[in-house]
C-alpha cells in the first residue's frame, strides 16, 4: 500500500474491504475525524487525508480548490485503493465535489458534509486572518460548534485551526471564497450523500439541500443537534449515516 498523506483506521488497509478517503475542512486536520476512523473501520478501510500545510502534510497550503482537488485526485491515483468513496467536510466538500467533476473513474461515492455549491466568506474573516489572527480564528471557532460541544472539543478545535497559522488559513479560506460549482452540480453522476447538522451557522441547511435537489439522486439528511462540526459533535450518528450509505453502493 503506497504511503499517503493521511491517517489510516487502527486495522490499516486491508484490499478486500471498500476504502473511503476523507478530507477535513479549512484549518483541519485528520484527528477531526478520529471518531469516524475508529467506528467505520470496523467494516471499511478508512483514511483521513492531510491537505497540503495541514498536520503532518508539508506546506504551503494552497488557495484553490482546484489546486487542491488536483493533490487529492494524486493521492487516489497512487494509493491502490481505488476506486473508493471520499468524504469531505466543508472546504473539504469543495474539494470532493471538484474531484468528483474532474475525476469520476476514481469514486463509487460522495459524501458532502457541511459545505455547499458556494463557500463566499465575510470579507471581515478574509482581513482579519490578516490583520487580527486570533481574535479572526476564535469568532470563526465560536461560530462553527453548536451548543452540545464540550468545552475540551472545542478547545481542541480552536488549537488545531491556530496550528495552521495565518498563511495556510488564509489560503484555506481564500479557496473556499472563490469557490463556485452551482452551475456544474447537474454533471455529478456518482452516488451522494448530503450530511448538514441542524444548527450550522456558516452552512445552513439549506446550503445542503441545494446540493441535494441539484445533484443527480442524491440523498439529503440533517444531523440533529449538530453544528458545523457534525462528526465532532454528533460522531456516532454521522458514522452510522456514512456506513448505511457505504453499505448500499
Amino acid at each position: 500500500m503506497t504511503d499517503l498523506f493521511g491517517h489510516w483506521g487502527p486495522k490499516g488497509y486491508l484490499p478486500e474491504r471498500p476504502t473511503i478517503f476523507l478530507i477535513h475542512g479549512a484549518g483541519g486536520r485528520a484527528e477531526l475525524f478520529n471518531c469516524q476512523r475508529r467506528d467505520l473501520d470496523q467494516e471499511f478501510n478508512v483514511c483521513a487525508l492531510e491537505l497540503p500545510g495541514h498536520g503532518d502534510t508539508p506546506g504551503p497550503g494552497l488557495d484553490r480548490v482546484d489546486a487542491y482537488a488536483s493533490w487529492v485526485a494524486a493521492q487516489l491515483d497512487k494509493s491502490g485503493a481505488t476506486p473508493a468513496a471520499l468524504l469531505g467536510h466543508s472546504l473539504g466538500g469543495a474539494v470532493a465535489v471538484t474531484v468528483a467533476l474532474e475525476r469520476p473513474d476514481l469514486l463509487t461515492g460522495l459524501i458532502l458534509m457541511g459545505t455547499g455549491a458556494k463557500l463566499r466568506v465575510l470579507p471581515a474573516i478574509l482581513d482579519g486572518l490578516v490583520d487580527r489572527f486570533s481574535d479572526t480564528v476564535t469568532m470563526i471557532v465560536d461560530f462553527a460548534y453548536g451548543p452540545s460541544v464540550s468545552p475540551r472539543e472545542k478547545a481542541l478545535g480552536l488549537e488545531q485551526m491556530k496550528a495552521a497559522g495565518p498563511r495556510t488559513l488564509l489560503g484555506d479560506f481564500t479557496a473556499c471564497n472563490t469557490f463556485d460549482a452551482g452551475d456544474r452540480l447537474g454533471e455529478v453522476k456518482v452516488p451522494t450523500l448530503v450530511l448538514t447538522g441542524e444548527g450550522d451557522r456558516l452552512t445552513p441547511v439549506k446550503y445542503g439541500q441545494y446540493l441535494a435537489d441539484n445533484i443527480t439522486h442524491a440523498k439529503f439528511q440533517v444531523i440533529p443537534g449538530a453544528g458545523h462540526l457534525a462528526m465532532v459533535e454528533r460522531p456516532d450518528e454521522v458514522s452510522a449515516a456514512v456506513a448505511e450509505f457505504l453499505r448500499g453502493l
